[in-house]
């Protein structure tokens, strides 16, 4: 059986499955045939072939860095087989260069460029996957994190991902797995693990915790239990994963296989921005400096408009790698807009991603998120966006105040007890929860980003 493709993305001329028996999907060879041009200019070059849930495939193909990875499997959301191999130093000089990827038993054998055999990499002792279900509501630099929280809702259908991972993330010395396994939901890292068991037909916002001592499931709605918990050793994400992370972040694009990959690097990128203040130490450029006379007085946080620029600046080189446009203060017409990020996508052409930006004091919090940007994203025809906030409270400021925050907790998730570790950790925890709970709002993901002034080690 063979499955032939014509012009199948950018810069690739053709790609061909051949299975040498019908029935079975597991051996065959994965071909496709590029343009010269595509392995003498630094860029990220993809293609992939799907037929759910019987068999996937998907090459990457990075000229500035001569790597080529594949990835094939069953389309049944399984982790795929991958490989990882580089090109030769010299290429001989042609008008398209072949790429031929064998496999047998679903695993990859071979790779070849114009008939010459690649050199096989090592395989990395780091994996990171997520579930296309969840990628909307969390990113790997969340994950990475050691204190976090992650809202989803289950429901009775939950069953069907049995034994697939929701997320996992694996170092040599570390791993952090949710998964499903028949009737329970199981969180595990470094060994210690919590089971929840959900009753078939429970619909239920399920909340995940996590600290690098202690791992949390809280589920509010269910029947029999409703927290589980466990303190564990101090466990830290290693260096090599949040590299990794970083690595894919910054990989040269010319455009997005889909919408779902075009909103999961906007997503990355913003989430992103917590770790590039805290590293540089630019939660300064967020605040207006005032003096009394000569002395420096306590400063005050900026207004939203004169945020959205400090926002921007460690966006552009990203934007750059990833041939994404940044449109500050984008007319819509319906007011505003703070931020459109537009990407290519293939066979859609350009693609519009909303960002509104919002004060944590401000009076119009929850109006932003429910209304505001959902009417920016219609006017748009953006089927993606982000709503940013800044937290400025701390040393020199002292809004919003831990009543106004539990009161938006309350409205959000009535009757709920067993607050988060923090204020900012509520606030986080139950604007999560309204985008995971509401169906207008399940497109847009919250992304709080801490700018208050940090606490000096002598005062910890």
């Amino acid at each position: 059986m063979i499955i032939a493709q014509t012009d199948p993305s950018p810069g690739v001329i053709s790609a061909e499955l051949d299975f040498p028996a019908d029935d079975y999907l597991g051996t065959g060879a994965y071909k496709f045939t590029v343009k010269a041009e595509i392995l003498n200019e630094p860029r990220l070059t993809i293609t992939s072939c799907h037929n759910e849930p019987w068999f996937a495939v998907r090459a990457e193909l990075i000229s500035s860095t001569g790597e080529l990875f594949v990835m094939l499997g069953p389309a049944d959301g399984s982790a795929p087989h991958s490989q990882g191999f580089m090109l030769p130093r010299y290429i001989k000089d042609v008008e398209e260069h072949t790429f031929k990827v064998t496999f047998q038993d679903w695993r990859i054998m071979e790779a070849t460029i114009n008939g010459v055999a690649l050199q096989a990499m090592p395989l990395p002792t780091e994996v990171i996957l997520i579930h296309h279900g969840i990628e909307q509501l969390v990113s790997v630099c969340d994950l990475l994190r050691p204190n976090g929280s992650l809202a989803l809702q289950v429901s009775g259908d939950f069953r069907s991902l049995d034994d697939m991972p929701l997320f996992l993330l694996q170092a040599q010395d570390y791993d952090f797995h949710l998964y499903v396994d028949a009737d329970e939901i199981v969180l595990r890292r470094c060994g210690y693990e919590i089971r929840a068991l959900v009753r078939g037909g429970v619909r239920s916002p399920l909340w995940i915790t996590w600290s690098p001592t202690q791992i949390q499931l809280m589920l509010p709605n269910n029947p029999d239990q409703t927290i589980w918990s466990v303190t564990t050793p101090t466990a830290m994400p290693p260096k090599s994963l949040r590299q990794l992370a970083r690595m894919k972040k910054l990989q040269p694009t010319t455009s997005f296989a889909n919408l779902e990959a075009f909103r999961t690097a906007v997503h990355e990128a913003l989430c992103f921005l917590q770790d590039d203040v805290a590293e540089s130490g630019a939660y300064n450029g967020f605040w207006d400096q005032k003096y009394e006379g000569r002395r420096k007085a306590k400063p005050s946080p900026k207004q939203e408009t004169d945020i959205h620029r400090q926002l921007l600046l460690p966006l552009y080189d990203w934007a750059k790698m990833r041939s994404v446009e940044i449109i500050p203060e984008n007319e819509t017409a319906v007011g505003k807009l703070d931020i459109c990020f537009v990407g290519s996508v293939d066979g859609q052409g350009p693609v519009p991603f909303c960002v509104e930006v919002k004060l944590a004091h401000s009076d119009d919090l929850e109006h932003g998120l429910e209304t505001q940007l959902p009417r920016y994203m219609s006017s748009k025809r953006a089927m993606y966006g982000a709503y940013v906030v800044l937290w400025f409270k701390g040393e020199w400021f002292s809004l919003p105040s831990a009543q106004k925050i539990h009161q938006l907790r309350e409205r959000i998730i009535p009757g709920d007890s067993g607050p988060p570790s923090s204020e900012l950790a509520e606030l986080e925890f139950a604007m999560a929860t309204a985008t995971a709970i509401h169906p207008h709002l399940r497109n847009i993901r919250v992304i709080i980003l801490d700018v208050s002034k940090p606490i000096s080690a002598s005062k910890r």
